[in-house]
């Protein structure tokens, strides 16, 4: 004889018709979202007449009813609110949940986006070409920094701390921020669920893909940029169109007197570089920050404090890779045009010289260059996060 309580049981413990749990991936668009939602009321409508049934048994016998409401009621609720409830789309690509700490995981589009922005704005009015020409013109003389800033604007005047931004710089400054945000974004978003890598690991690997990513890119700019700003010919009077059309012009003469070739000059250990460069530039970040924070290692660092962390970073990171750097300028030289030049026969021919002449040759150009890589670093590892995070995470 079948009782009113042990329907009730079967109802709860061998259901005909078994709560449905979606796999849902990782990734969900809007649309996506928008789907679960409406199979969600779609079977909440198709388990209506089975609810009101249980609800008339309920009223009919008190022992089956509260055993079906038990059981029955708060597991269906449980699951309902964990596999259906939609999550808030906040930026215009598909995001992922972060696999350390909840965040989600930026846009690459959107980085790419905001990280070529900051970059120009930086390059082009706060005095980041300026230093990058200091650099390059230090790295590849003995001159004194006076001396070549002198020489710089002693034609020109200001317009002189230009020479090179336009047009390679400027597409450099795109490609120099955009690509390496885009990079290191994708990189995340692939990486980011992986169990063998820490949380920590992982964004150090994922900054030095975005940085290797970075170098590809932007070797033939930066080859040509650097031919202008060693080629002593761009320091004599001239309006900035006139500036600007002998630069476009040294691409065609590199390609005429080098092959298509010669534009991707020194490229292997440029990417090498930038992969090395951003590598140690979130591990040195990293390490500050988990310095200041202590023994809290769960502790909320402001925006201010991530900043400094951010500039420290980039100080140890460019003295870490400074004689990497002053090979690149060698090798991309106007100088060295046509020539063979590679890291080898750089410092097996500085080697000759002594030790200190070796030494003197690979630090070239250094306060320069921590000036540049810590500004770099900041806005890259935490100036775009927070313009990201102000656009999309408000």
């Amino acid at each position: 004889m079948v009782t009113l309580e042990g329907l009730a049981r079967r109802v709860v413990w061998r259901p005909a018709c078994p709560t449905p749990r979606l796999a849902l991936p990782r990734f969900r668009t809007a649309e996506m979202m928008l789907g679960d939602s409406r199979r969600a009321a779609g079977w909440e409508a198709a388990m209506a007449p089975v609810s009101r049934t249980i609800a008339g048994f309920a009223g009919a016998n008190s022992t089956a009813g509260s055993r079906m409401a038990m059981f029955s009621t708060p597991r269906f609720e449980v699951v309902q609110a964990r596999t259906f409830e939609p999550r808030r789309a906040t930026s215009p690509v598909v995001i992922a949940a972060s696999h350390d700490s909840g965040k989600e995981v930026e846009s690459p589009v959107a980085k790419f986006l905001i990280g070529g922005g900051v970059t120009v704005f930086f390059e082009a009015f706060a005095g980041g070409h300026f230093l990058e020409f200091l650099k390059i013109a230090k790295q590849t003389s003995t001159d004194s920094y006076a001396t070549i800033a002198r020489r710089i604007t002693a034609e020109k005047g200001l317009m002189g701390t230009l020479d090179g931004f336009m047009p390679w710089g400027l597409l450099q400054c795109l490609v120099k921020g955009a690509v390496f945000s885009f990079g290191q974004a994708q990189a995340m978003a692939l990486l980011h669920d992986n169990t063998v890598l820490g949380s920590q690991a992982t964004m150090v690997l994922t900054g030095g893909i975005g940085g290797f990513v970075q170098g590809v890119v932007m070797s033939p700019l930066l080859l040509l940029k650097t031919r202008v700003m060693t080629d002593s010919s761009f320091r004599k009077s001239a309006s900035a169109w006139q500036s600007t059309k002998a630069s476009t012009a040294i691409g065609m003469r590199v390609i005429q007197a080098e092959g298509v070739g010669g534009l991707f000059k020194g490229m292997g250990v440029f990417a090498s570089k930038r992969f090395l460069d951003w590598t140690t530039r979130f591990a040195f970040v990293e390490l500050v920050q988990d310095l200041v924070k202590g023994r809290d290692t769960k502790k909320k660092l402001s925006n201010s404090t991530k900043l400094m962390c951010s500039l420290a970073g980039g100080c140890l990171s460019a003295l870490a890779t400074i004689p990497v750097d002053v090979t690149v300028s060698i090798i991309q030289d106007a100088t060295k045009a046509g020539q063979k030049v590679s890291f080898v026969s750089i410092y097996k021919e500085q080697l000759s010289k002594g030790i200190p002449a070796m030494l003197q040759m690979s630090t070239r150009g250094l306060m320069a260059r921590v000036a540049h890589v810590a500004m770099t670093t900041m806005l890259m590892k935490t100036v775009t996060s927070n313009v990201y995070d102000l656009i999309y995470r408000r």
